[in-house]
């Protein structure tokens, strides 16, 4: 298990760059214009979740779970192998959660999904990435929950940000802007009376 964790966590740039040779060929000319940089992006945001997690997630869960204690009584004691697999496991979960704005930009170019749309769904969201950072924390208790769910969290806005607008979004854009123009026509006659 740990051999298979850490070679993919090396052969991971490898990995995407056959999955995209494995796309492309079913994908326009157009269409692999969008995607390419989504695929090159793909890399960075890996080891960006790997990074994340060896500097920031696992040292809180290490520290939490290191003076957390049932009793006075009773000692937490960490076998080489328990802790092994809790910290490859973690880098690989994180490495693989922080792919999710990849997924979303190539979606976005293909034009399957809009930045409206992950607005609207929002809240679905919140209560995946809850249920999300249930299956990939080691345990269940509620502060690995908390620090594993903010950063996909922030990930999900992110991708919010990197999503292009659609048809939609210009639509609702075009009409905020013309409720805009009225209430200053109306301002502006309303004003024109008073003077007159």
């Amino acid at each position: 298990k740990v051999t298979l964790i850490c070679a993919l966590l090396v052969a991971f740039p490898y990995l995407v760059y056959e999955l995209w040779r494995f796309i492309a060929p079913a994908l326009y000319e157009n269409e692999k214009r969008a995607t390419r940089g989504a695929f090159g992006f793909a890399s960075i945001l890996f080891y960006a979740g790997v990074a994340t997690a060896y500097c920031l997630i696992f040292p809180m869960m290490l520290s939490f779970f290191s003076k957390y204690q049932v009793s006075g009584q009773v000692e937490n004691i960490f076998s080489l192998s328990s802790y092994i697999s809790m910290f490859l496991s973690t880098l690989l979960m994180f490495g693989i959660v922080f792919e999710f704005p990849t997924v979303i930009v190539a979606l976005s170019a293909l034009g399957v999904i809009t930045r409206n749309t992950l607005k609207q769904y929002r809240r679905h969201a919140i209560c995946l990435i809850a249920i999300l950072a249930a299956i990939i924390t080691p345990t269940g208790d509620p502060f690995s929950l908390l620090v594993c769910s903010v950063p996909i969290y922030l990930l999900y806005e992110f991708s919010i940000l990197l999503c292009r607008k659609g048809d939609d979004d210009e639509v609702a854009d075009g009409d905020d802007m013309k409720v805009d123009a009225k209430n200053d026509d109306y301002e502006y006659e309303e004003e024109y009376e008073e003077e007159y």
